[in-house]
């Protein structure tokens, strides 16, 4: 749920800050999804692993997509980026559902 929380912050941030401001690092969300893939794997809970792994990848892949923006403001990017956030998101939230259904 934190996860959740800390991409939906980073959504509304990015889309209301100034452009021509310093862009401050990702390590922090990062982090937080590398700690939940410890977790799951320690845990060996399917569900979790599919959701954290693909929270990671789809975090990496905005990061990524990012960097790659600000430098050149392509559109292809900015909307992979936007992409990548919502698949993020909604593995998390596909986690949190299907562990309340199941259990």
């Amino acid at each position: 749920m934190v996860m959740i929380g800390l991409l939906f912050i980073q959504y509304i941030l990015s889309m209301t800050s100034n452009p021509f401001r310093h862009i401050p690092r990702q390590g922090i969300r990062f982090v937080g999804a590398i700690v939940l893939n410890r977790r799951a794997f320690k845990f060996r809970s399917r569900r979790w692993i599919i959701a954290s792994v693909t929270g990671s990848v789809s975090i990496l892949v905005a990061i990524t997509c990012g960097a790659l923006f600000i430098p050149s403001p392509v559109d292809a990017y900015s909307l992979a980026m936007a992409i990548a956030f919502l698949a993020a998101i909604s593995s998390y939230a596909f986690g949190l559902y299907r562990g309340r259904s199941a259990g």
